[in-house]
């Protein structure tokens, strides 16, 4: 990896940090990001997938017994948001998400340039409830002219969930939306309410997004899943494998070491409400 990717990796890493922190602040204070869509999400719990569902069906925005669910699209950026705290009521349990870490990509080292191994393991092998589990979309990748199956991230903003498979005008110009693309899905949690937070990369990590049922105010789904092989992006040589980071607690984004690499396919549907 050349040193300009090495560099732009550490500031995605720590943008998504940042970003997350700003968010979790929000819940905290009962703030509601303006202009958003709200969006119900069904995580696909086929065999082998590493992100499953807690079995209770779709994630709907503001329906949980207690906790938090708040899946939105947000209108001005176009960017996916999808958070669940399961609450602390142990009478009543709120929803929550499994994560999976039983395939580790055991060639690779967890040491990389800025950041140690973690001294404790507890993710071999075994599956998680966090506390928190947040989502995010973030930049477009695009195929490299050079290799038809590598994916890089060129200088551009957000990918527009709202306007994909769309033809839109914007000043002058008219302007038609992919309703396939692929964009940088950052995956972050806590174990426990008062616990570290741990990254399954930021946006510089890929998905495929499929857009489908387009109306006149834009697609009413959408298909998020993992890359499939031959696909790779930028940062790696494989498909759907992730580095598993740990940093301080939500209010201190400094990394503090890595798990190594895991493979973790996924899917996701969202559906507008």
């Amino acid at each position: 990896m050349s040193g300009k990717i090495k560099v732009l990796v550490l500031v995605l890493i720590s943008a998504g940090a940042i970003l997350f922190v700003c968010l979790a602040l929000q819940k905290a204070e009962g703030a509601k990001p303006s202009s958003v869509i709200p969006l119900s999400a069904f995580i696909s719990d086929s065999t082998g997938l590493k992100l499953q569902s807690d079995g209770l069906g779709g994630y709907l925005t503001g329906i949980t017994p207690s906790g938090t669910v708040d899946v939105h699209l947000d209108q001005r950026y176009g960017y996916v948001f999808f958070y669940v705290d399961k609450g602390t009521n142990p009478q009543s349990l709120g929803r929550f998400v499994k994560l999976y870490f039983d395939d580790p990509v055991t060639d690779y080292p967890c040491t990389i340039p800025n950041m140690e191994c973690c001294p404790d393991f507890p993710f071999a092998y075994a599956n998680f409830e966090p506390q928190f589990v947040r989502m995010m979309s973030w930049y477009t990748f695009v195929p490299d002219p050079d290799d038809p199956n590598k994916l890089i991230l060129p200088n551009s903003g957000y990918l527009n969930f709202a306007k994909m498979g769309m033809t839109v005008k914007e000043g002058k110009k008219t302007i038609t939306y992919p309703a396939h693309a692929y964009v940088g899905w950052s995956i972050g949690f806590n174990l426990t309410v008062d616990g570290d937070a741990h990254h399954l990369g930021g946006g510089e990590y890929a998905a495929e997004v499929i857009a489908d049922d387009i109306g006149p105010n834009g697609p009413r789904h959408w298909t998020i899943k993992s890359l499939t092989a031959p696909w790779h992006y930028w940062a790696d040589i494989t498909d759907d494998d992730r580095q598993l980071y740990r940093s301080h607690q939500e209010l201190n984004t400094e990394v503090k070491c890595s798990y190594g690499r895991f493979n973790f396919p996924f899917q996701i549907e969202l559906y507008r409400q």
